[in-house]
């Protein structure tokens, strides 16, 4: 996996993870998202070998994503939607429209 942080440095006693392997794969794959682009929740499940039933799952790795600047989840949208955002809707909004206007 080529995630760029050492997950081995924090502390258990200063930050608890409960993250199971799955988020640290879509994580890793949210990182490679080039600037400027999306896709969807379902898309980036059947990169990840799984369906695209597990869009939700995505979703979920997503919201529980801490570095959201570092980890743009803000580049993966719903089928038909923005879909959500733990920043709020329109802060993706404004992120895509920026990263699309000088990318």
């Amino acid at each position: 996996m080529d995630f760029p942080f050492n997950l081995n440095k924090i502390s258990a006693s200063s930050t608890k993870v409960y993250l199971a392997t799955f988020d640290f794969e879509v994580w890793d794959l949210l990182y490679k998202q080039h600037y400027g682009t999306t896709q969807t929740y379902g898309d980036l499940a059947k990169a990840l070998g799984r369906s695209g039933s597990h869009a939700r799952a995505i979703g979920a790795a997503c919201g529980a994503n801490g570095h959201i600047i570092v980890i743009p989840c803000h580049r993966i949208v719903a089928s038909s939607s923005k879909g959500g955002f733990s920043s709020g809707v329109d802060r993706k909004e404004w992120l895509l429209h920026h990263e699309h206007k000088y990318s």
